[in-house]
């Protein structure tokens, strides 16, 4: 507790320590009134008695202020003012050191940028001309490694080869990437896989489950132990745009694939004749345009080139150095010339699709006659002349020829190899002239023939009916000499069989309500008699069924009952009666109304004829006039019906094989 005689005797106020404050002069103003009343003693000055106080008035003079009122007010208004001054200067020193900070990283990060915009031109990476925009796709990529990217990377010295320096290989391939992404949309990509993430540029991928239920990488693959770029996989990722010529720095770059990216346009890019490594290219199914690339020659490795289904055409250039192609998918595009030698230089060629092309040359015994290890050449839809190349046939591991819709001339082979590798035998829509050989049925394993719409004469040979693997059979249209269907009843896998327009006549065969696997049966344009087998009702399969414009007569089997999956039904130009509410029960005819607007449709003479239905397109047997109502026989059995629209024949599409290198195991 405080001493009780001290309590009258305030206590002195603290003494302020003028450094702390910045004060400099008047220390009285911040004496204590003792002191002050000790110095007016020592002048001879007194203390005013209370009573004087009290005679003369509490209250002060206007304008007038103590002592300590006025000039401690003065004080206080320097030092806040002071203070404020030294604030203000201290802010603006911040700033200004700031604002140099920013002003040299700024110069920094611009000198890094030209450092790495030189060393990319210095190595013939990118061109000057793509950086005369900022918004170019290599300016943008610059800038994102400069201000965004997190790994800072720097240019290295002028001269540095990014082959022998992992720091300068790791900034090329994450700036190529980056103009990549750039060039193609990169944000509207179906996935991101990390790219232009803080991640090393060979994790920008990912994996995802393909169509089959495997595994596919996608994004940037590397090699697993000297981190070099192997494989680059974006098909199906919606990349638009055009691929950029900066991909020329990826020459360790093994496999490339960019398929079935509709918006993918521009050239095939001359970049990938730089990839001396590479195996595999895959750029099909898109909208790129232009001619292949002179260079393309240089790509001594190449095993497989798959460009189906682009823009792409001219003239192929000279590949006689591409000695490792294994693999040539140019299916439907605009290539033209003649094709006759150009692919002698290529001893391991096993798969060449070049249908739907514009290509020409004549086909002998040389053509193609180096090939040994071909196993499938489709080079329908084009405009070659000449004969069958049976020589093809005799190599032992070829399974598919198709050379329908060109101009082939003369006669059937006279003679076919004995086979068990030929799967697969297209001739169609040709100008085939001869008769079909016994020894076809050589050709043991074969499910797939298909001889319609030639010239062929002579007979549908009984042979054929020994061939037990046939599952699709097309010889309609033709000049077979009129007559009865051999037997075959030994067919039991067929599920497409066509003897549209062959002067087939007698009895429909009952046995082939055995072949329980049939989805298309086309005997139109006949002249069968007899009626329809009852038997045929256990085709439980069947969906198209043609037997228009024979001599048939009696009802409609009540066992079509049972063909649930019938779709469409063609029955006029016969003598056929009853009634088909049988048929018009079924789930795809009940609620069909007599039109060919759906894609069902049943079709009968039901007008003005002895067939009674509800659900048909009716046609009337009695009158001349196209405009009665019904499709006449030009309409419905054409090559190309509107039926024929809807329905689509099985895709023998034996080459889609887009991930030809194995990636199982990476070096």
């Amino acid at each position: 507790m405080m001493d009780a005689s001290t309590n009258d005797t305030p206590s002195d106020p603290p003494m302020v320590d003028v450094e702390q404050t910045g004060g400099e002069t008047e220390m009285t103003d911040l004496q204590s009134p003792m002191e002050r009343a000790e110095e007016a003693d020592a002048a001879g000055a007194s203390l005013p008695h209370p009573d004087e106080v009290r005679a003369s008035g509490s209250a002060r003079p206007a304008g007038e202020g103590g002592f300590l009122t006025r000039k401690g007010s003065s004080s206080l208004c320097i030092f806040f003012f002071f203070m404020l001054l030294v604030i203000v200067l201290s802010v603006t020193l911040g700033v200004t050191l700031s604002n140099r900070d920013e002003e040299e990283k700024d110069k920094e990060s611009r000198a890094a940028a030209e450092r790495i915009q030189n060393y990319v031109l210095d190595l013939g990476i990118s061109q000057p001309e793509s950086f005369t925009s900022s918004l170019s796709p290599q300016s943008l990529a610059v800038q994102w490694l400069v201000y965004e990217d997190e790994l800072n990377l720097q240019a290295p010295p002028a001269g540095t080869d990014p082959d022998e320096n992992n720091d300068a290989y790791e900034l090329v391939v994450r700036y190529v990437m980056v103009v990549l992404y750039h060039s193609t949309g990169g944000p509207g990509w179906r996935y991101q896989f990390d790219f232009l993430s803080e991640k090393e540029t060979c994790a920008w991928n990912g994996v995802l489950i393909s169509s089959t239920g495997g595994l596919l990488d996608f994004g940037l693959v590397c090699t697993r132990q000297s981190n070099r770029a192997w494989g680059l996989y974006l098909d199906a990722m919606n990349i638009t745009g055009t691929l950029p010529e900066e991909l020329n720095a990826l020459t360790t770059l093994n496999s490339i694939d960019f398929n079935f990216n509709d918006d993918l346009t521009g050239p095939f890019p001359s970049a990938l004749c730089a990839m001396t490594n590479i195996q595999a290219i895959s750029l099909g199914y898109n909208q790129m345009n232009g001619n292949l690339p002179t260079c393309i020659n240089e790509l001594t490795d190449l095993r497989l080139l798959f460009l189906p289904n682009t823009n792409m055409g001219g003239n192929l250039p000279s590949m006689d150095r591409m000695i490792s192609l294994e693999k040539i998918f140019l299916d439907d595009n605009q290539f033209v010339g003649d094709i006759s030698s150009v692919f002698d230089d290529m001893p391991g060629l096993r798969f060449l699709l070049l249908e739907n092309n514009r290509f020409s040359g004549t086909i002998d015994s040389t053509f193609l006659a180096y090939n040994n290890d071909l196993v499938q050449a489709d080079i329908s839809g084009n405009r070659l002349e000449g004969d069958v190349p049976v020589h093809l046939m005799e190599f032992s591991q070829m399974q598919l020829l198709d050379l329908h819709g060109n101009s082939l001339g003369g006669d059937l082979p006279t003679a076919y190899p004995a086979s068990d590798a030929m799967l697969f035998l297209a001739l169609h829509d040709n100008n085939l002239d001869g008769t079909i050989d016994p020894s076809i049925a050589q050709l043991s394993r074969l499910f797939h023939l298909d001889l319609s719409n030639n010239r062929i004469r002579g007979d549908i040979i009984p042979e054929l009916g020994s061939m037990a693997n046939l599952t699709y059979l097309y010889l309609g249209q033709n000049n077979f000499e009129p007559g009865p269907l051999p037997d075959f009843s030994g067919l039991v896998k067929m599920r497409e069989f066509s003897v549209k327009g062959t002067d087939r006549t007698g009895d429909l065969p009952d046995y082939i309500g055995t072949w329980e696997d049939l989805l298309l049966l086309d005997m139109d344009d006949n002249d069968f008699n007899g009626t329809i087998p009852l038997s045929w009702g256990n085709l439980s399969n069947l969906e198209f069924l043609l037997v228009n414009d024979n001599s048939l007569s009696g009802e409609v089997p009540s066992t079509f009952s049972s063909l649930l999956g019938l779709r469409a039904a063609f029955f006029e130009g016969n003598t056929l009666e009853g009634d088909l509410g049988h048929l018009c029960a079924l789930a795809n005819f009940n609620e069909l109304k007599g039109d060919l607007d759906g894609d069902e449709v049943l079709v009968a003479d039901c007008k003005g004829g002895a067939i009674n239905c509800t659900c048909c397109v009716c046609c009337d047997p009695t009158s001349d006039n196209d405009d009665n109502g019904c499709n006449d026989h030009e309409m419905i059995t054409s090559l190309t019906p509107k039926w024929e629209f809807l329905y689509e024949r099985v895709r023998f599409d034996f080459g889609n094989d887009t991930r030809f290198v194995d990636r199982s195991y990476l070096p």
